[in-house]
């Protein structure tokens, strides 16, 4: 009857081994798709949208554009 036992034992073991298995993976498809959904719709949000919308960019002045011209054509001395 020890043996019987044993067997029992080992069988469920197995069944919460896959239900642990089962329901990490429903967790894991759940937290897929809500980081999917945040990323495509998480700025449309009212809580969450100024976290992902970030700031609105200002437009880049004539003196930033022209350093930058400078710093991609260096002079060169010799």
């Amino acid at each position: 009857m020890d043996d019987n036992r044993s067997g029992d034992d080992g069988r469920e073991q197995r069944r919460t081994n896959r239900k642990v298995l089962v329901l990490t993976a429903i967790v894991m498809v759940i937290a897929a798709a809500v980081g999917i959904g945040l990323a495509r719709y998480g700025s449309e949000l009212p809580i969450i949208g100024p976290i992902f919308g970030g700031s609105d960019a200002m437009p880049t002045s004539e003196v930033v554009v022209r350093e930058i011209r400078d710093l991609e054509n260096p002079a060169t001395t010799r």
